[in-house]
C-alpha cells in the first residue's frame, strides 16, 4: 500500500489556516508593542526636540509613566502567546503542572 502524502487539498487548507494564524499573532505582537512605545517615544522626542514650557515635575511623572507602560509590553507579550499559541499553552501547562506537583514534594525532602 502507498505511502499518503500531506500535499493534498486537507493539508493546503490546514498551512494556510496556521499561516493566518502565525500572521494574526504577528500582528497583536506588533500592535501592542506600538501602543506600549510609542507614547514614550512621542514624549521624548517632543519634550526634547520642541521648546515647551512644561514643568519639570509634570514631564518627570509623564516619562515614568509612559516608561512603566513600555516595559508593560514585557509582561502582555507572554499573555498573548498564552492566549493565541497552542504549543506556549501546552509547554506552560507542563511546566506548571510539573512545578506544582513537584515543589511539595521537594520542599518536604521527598525524592
Amino acid at each position: 500500500m502507498p505511502a499518503r502524502s500531506n500535499t493534498g487539498p486537507a493539508a493546503a487548507s490546514s498551512s494556510s489556516v496556521q499561516s493566518a494564524r502565525l500572521t494574526f499573532i504577528c500582528l497583536a505582537i506588533a500592535t501592542v508593542f506600538t501602543l506600549c512605545w510609542l507614547p514614550l517615544m512621542l514624549a521624548l522626542m517632543l519634550l526634547y526636540t520642541v521648546n515647551l514650557a512644561v514643568e519639570p515635575m509634570f514631564a518627570g511623572k509623564l516619562l515614568r509613566w509612559l516608561t512603566i507602560l513600555a516595559c508593560f509590553n514585557s509582561c502582555v507579550n507572554p499573555i498573548i502567546y498564552a492566549l493565541m499559541w497552542r504549543p506556549f499553552r501546552t509547554a506552560l501547562r507542563e511546566v506548571s503542572t510539573t512545578l506544582f506537583f513537584a515543589a511539595p514534594l521537594l520542599l518536604f525532602g521527598i525524592h
